[in-house]
């Protein structure tokens, strides 16, 4: 299984993922919010990530011109 115990570990998956999803979209990457939650003996990944607009074929299309 794979751990994340050291803190470049989560810096390093929050950086490829915001890479990832700003091919797809404008995201607000100082509101981001990422953590690692532990209850019982589950772990989860929760993040929260503003997006403030949508990229189609080169454009974008912000959420206020919907």
């Amino acid at each position: 299984a794979f751990l994340l115990n050291r803190s470049s570990d989560l810096d390093n998956m929050r950086a490829e993922i915001i890479q990832v999803i700003s091919k797809y979209m404008y995201i607000d990457t100082q509101e981001m919010e990422f953590a690692l939650e532990n209850e019982n003996d589950t772990m989860a990944l929760v993040v929260n990530i503003p997006v403030v607009s949508v990229q189609h074929g080169g454009s974008d299309v912000s959420r206020h011109q919907r």
